[in-house]
């Protein structure tokens, strides 16, 4: 039989719960408050970002002709070469300036701005943090992305193949040999891009394979981004990588 003692000793512990749940709700606005705006800021930011493209910012994929000529075109720094990469490929020109003419910081605000946008899609949910098997939660993540020294890799690859519908072919160069990386994509994009992975001589470093058909190689003439799928390709790339 339950006696005054019993009830009193509950109802003191259902107001103890109900304050504890009240305390949680407080928390958890604040922090939906704090995350809404920071999504609309890194929304202007991309917006920005975005503006500042060239109206033919995604080059159209391109089948391999007989006189195209495959070489690896170097980006300007080390431990931010995989996003300059991709904005050398799939940007194209900003302010009709190439990514290997600006100066450093151009650059690094160029990159500040692509990993922003690989923010953008984490932190609104359009990829799931068990597809980028992250050792961090999403916040943590955030920051360490948005940090200089953060080379990037796989992840951050298959967030922008979604954002960009293009896949990358990504082949590892080492002392020992070359090693292509499975395609790196979200979907069925129609287009790849070519990177490579430098490792040798204590490198690591990220660039765009590119086709020229041009004596002088000028970037200008570079073909960027070529048919999802075609092997005659995909086999030019690997046999000028092997001559390396």
């Amino acid at each position: 039989m339950i006696n005054q003692t019993d009830l009193e000793f509950k109802l003191e512990y259902y107001k103890h719960l109900a304050t504890s749940l009240m305390n949680d709700r407080d928390r958890w606005l604040v922090e939906c408050a704090r995350l809404d705006k920071r999504n609309a800021k890194l929304e202007r930011e991309l917006a920005s970002f975005q503006a500042k493209a060239s109206p033919i910012k995604s080059p159209r994929a391109r089948e391999i002709d007989k006189n195209l000529r495959f070489i690896c075109r170097q980006m300007p720094d080390e431990t931010s070469s995989l996003f300059e990469s991709v904005i050398y490929a799939l940007e194209g020109k900003v302010n009709s300036i190439s990514i290997l003419e600006m100066d450093s910081i151009e650059r690094n605000q160029l990159v500040l701005s692509l990993k922003k946008l690989i923010s953008y899609y984490i932190l609104r949910g359009r990829d799931s943090s068990q597809d980028l098997e992250l050792k961090d939660d999403i916040e943590e993540y955030c920051k360490k992305l948005e940090d200089e020294e953060f080379v990037g890799g796989p992840s951050e690859l298959k967030i922008l193949s979604q954002h960009y519908e293009a896949e990358f072919f990504v082949v590892q160069l080492t002392k020992h040999g070359i090693f292509p990386w499975y395609p790196i994509k979200q979907g069925k994009p129609s287009r790849r891009v070519y990177l490579f992975y430098d490792c040798r001589d204590g490198n690591k470093k990220y660039g765009v394979i590119v086709g020229n058909n041009r004596l002088n190689a000028n970037p200008e003439d570079d073909v960027v981004s070529f048919v999802a799928g075609d092997k005659n390709v995909e086999k030019a790339v690997l046999k000028i990588l092997k001559g390396l």
